[in-house]
């Protein structure tokens, strides 16, 4: 595993911030408590913070930006020249100056990982942290924001075992009062943290600290302590705040306290950074997942709830998580994308890890566009709008370039404490498959060009075109694919199939997609392909480069099946005068859409004199108007003895077909290319070549 020199955990109290830093850098020596103060720009310094804004205002006279980490602060704040800042951009610049403390280079914030804590997280300080945090480090992926609680949860997860192998206590005291926070160590299959506050004011709110009456304080906290320890098995406790720092004569207020909470040998730690502490193993726990405890955390603002579907996997049921449980609200989010088949709900399971307890939550598709059966993708996201309601999306994502998303989106709000549309009677019926989102460039296939994006578009290409499956399909570059799609085991298992039709068998049965009915149906189809002499098979390849505007590799498949009919063996073989004529006919068209009109014509006259059919004599006569050869098609139309009336109807029918293309959208958009062609404006024309044709293949394969 790669190492990261960057792992920063920060802690934001009102007046003050704290820094810690994990893993090689954790020696770095920064200050232990940095002020939430800001000295604004000017002519001789830029933007200060901390300190150093002290020290400037103190020698110019200028004011202080203070207030800004307060959870409750105004959203925008005036300086003296006039000028006002959000705080978002002022809690950018002041993590910026934290983070120049710590002795992060600015050219490497994207390898920083970063966890901001603090004990005031409202949904306004959470959103201007998150616009400060995103403009800083530019990933989301690369920081979190963490109340006092779980930063203590991360802290204790972080220490021996012994410490948490029962409950843990972590008592707060400072100027604002006693606050006691209690971890409850949750074992077995889903182990866990559940974080409970409790508000001890009442016996201690802060002024004790001014009176400097020891015995009182001693009296007070130690009939806290007996409070919280009643009914309760307790392994350590945690002390913080300014309350339980040091003195120049030491920590004589705690007499009695003390032997309670020492009692039955009960781990007692006093911390001046246990939050910034626990907000750095945060971030080491992102950076380097697997090493986190298999403990999942929960507190105030972390429900203990997941969201899931279940899904198909090796034909059985199993569960695709949407939302894992252990995210404050302001960091869930979650995002999964499913292939489905022809639904009309689906059904999100709302579950609680700590008790088991679930809820259906069914959403109507309504509205779905009309699709063949498992050609529909959704993506399915979940975020908060606040600590109780989660918003359900999901969006139409089409199916590769086979069918073209439709912009549909279906969104639900729900209330994860008590859904207001949960269904137990909600049933989850048909097809629905993890499609996951592998980030891989497309396979373009051969003859077709058509690109394929996932195991599943393949599946489906595969039914859509049996015709022209062959061993070339299977090439390295299919396999190199494969490997990175589905796994190199998927790939090793589908080359060592060798011929043709047991790849493709081993392809599909390995893919959850097709059921073996559609599966025996397309192996089938393929074997009575495989007994059809070569030249059919050659020329259901050619037609299919037509259908998919390959006209170059369509010609030159029916030119070699020209070539093959003027060999001498050709007298063994029985070709029907019909198949003959339809290859040249087919080539007639292959030259037509390349505008050879010599080529055109002499094509489809050979198919003509072959097959005597009207319909080729017709097609022959309606290439002949079209180019406007009018005494070749007089002679021709004598010829066949086709009446006058006739005549004039097909060339009526190909000069309205030529005045509907002039008015068609389609003509004003070539025109617009000749003329960008005409104007030499090459880079213009090959964009526009490229976005023509791109969007002409779409069309034709949807």
């Amino acid at each position: 595993m790669k190492r990261t020199d960057w792992i920063i955990g920060i802690d934001l109290g009102a007046r003050e911030a704290q820094i810690s830093i994990d893993g090689d850098q954790q020696d770095r020596q920064v200050p232990e408590r940095v002020p939430a103060v800001l000295c604004p720009e000017t002519d001789s310094h830029p933007w200060l913070a901390g300190s150093e804004a002290m020290a400037a205002a103190l020698d110019s006279g200028e004011a202080l930006l203070e207030s800004f980490l307060a959870g409750e602060g105004p959203e925008t704040y005036e300086l003296s020249d006039g000028r006002t800042w959000e705080r978002a951009a002022l809690l950018k610049i002041y993590l910026t100056a934290l983070l120049d403390l710590a002795g992060v280079p600015r050219d490497v914030y994207d390898s920083v990982f970063l966890t901001v804590t603090s004990g005031q997280m409202n949904d306004r300080l959470v959103a201007d942290l998150g616009c400060a945090l995103k403009a800083l480090l530019h990933d989301s992926n690369g920081f979190r924001l963490i109340s006092h609680t779980i930063a203590s949860e991360y802290y204790t997860i972080g220490q021996k075992k012994e410490f948490w192998n029962r409950d843990v206590g972590l008592f707060e005291y400072d100027q604002q009062g006693l606050i006691y926070h209690h971890l409850t160590v949750g074992k077995g299959n889903n182990a866990y943290l559940a974080a409970e506050t409790i508000d001890l004011r009442e016996l201690m709110d802060g002024s004790e600290l001014a009176a400097g009456d020891d015995a009182l304080l001693d009296e007070r906290f130690s009939e806290a302590v007996s409070r919280m320890l009643s009914g309760r098995q307790i392994s350590t406790f945690f002390l913080v705040g300014e309350g339980f720092e040091e003195t120049e004569e030491g920590r004589v207020w705690m007499n009695r306290s003390l032997q309670l909470l020492c009692a039955y040998r009960r781990h007692v730690f006093v911390g001046e950074n246990l939050y910034a502490r626990g907000a750095a193993l945060c971030s080491h726990y992102m950076a380097y997942p697997d090493e986190k405890p298999a403990v999942m955390l929960f507190d105030t603002d972390i429900a203990p709830k997941e969201i899931y579907l279940m899904t198909l996997k090796g034909r059985k049921a199993e569960k695709t998580l949407l939302l894992p449980a252990g995210n404050a609200w302001y960091n869930a989010f979650g995002e999964c994308h499913v292939i489905i088949g022809n639904l009309e709900h689906l059904v999100f399971r709302i579950r609680n890890v700590m008790t088991g307890a679930e809820e259906k939550v069914p959403l109507v598709l309504d509205g779905l566009p009309e699709r063949p059966p498992k050609t529909t993708q959704l993506m399915i996201s979940a975020h908060f709008e606040d600590r109780d309601r989660c918003i359900l999306e999901v969006r139409d994502e089409g199916f590769g370039t086979f069918f073209e998303a439709s912009g549909k989106c279906w969104r639900m709000s729900v209330n994860m404490h008590a859904p207001e549309n949960a269904d137990p009677e909600a049933r989850e019926e048909g097809f629905v498959v993890d499609a996951g989102k592998a980030d891989i460039r497309p396979l373009v296939m051969p003859v077709t060009g058509v690109p394929v994006s996932s195991v599943y578009e393949l599946c489906w290409y595969l039914m859509t075109n049996v015709d022209i499956l062959s061993e070339k399909t299977y090439d390295e570059r299919f396999f190199e694919w494969l490997s990175a799609a589905a796994g190199p085991e998927i790939a090793d298992h589908v080359r060592r199939g060798r011929s043709c039709r047991e790849m493709t068998r081993r392809l599909l049965s390995s893919v959850d997609y097709f059921g073996s009915n559609e599966t025996s149906a397309i192996l089938e189809r393929l074997m009575r392909l495989e007994s059809l002499p070569g030249y059919e098979r050659e020329k259901m390849a050619a037609d299919i480069c037509m259908r998919n505007s390959s006209y170059m590799a369509a010609l030159r498949a029916y030119h070699h099946l020209i070539c093959f009919f003027s060999k001498d063996t050709l007298e063994t073989v029985e070709i029907t005068r019909d198949f003959k004529a339809a290859v040249w006919h087919n080539m007639g068209l292959a030259s037509l859409k390349l505008h050879n009109k010599v080529q055109a014509a002499d094509c489809l006259k050979r198919a003509r004199d072959i097959s005597a059919d009207p319909s080729d004599v017709n097609d022959y006569l309606k290439i002949l108007a079209l180019f406007g050869w009018r005494q070749q098609f007089d002679e021709e139309a004598a010829k066949a003895g086709l009446p006058a009336e006739e005549q004039e109807a097909l060339i009526r029918e190909t000069v309205l077909a030529g005045e509907a293309f002039e008015d068609s959208d389609r003509c004003r958009r070539v025109l617009d290319g000749i003329a960008l062609k005409h104007e030499r404006k090459l880079a213009d024309y090959s964009d526009y070549v490229q976005t023509f044709l791109g969007n002409f293949k779409n069309r034709l394969r949807g």
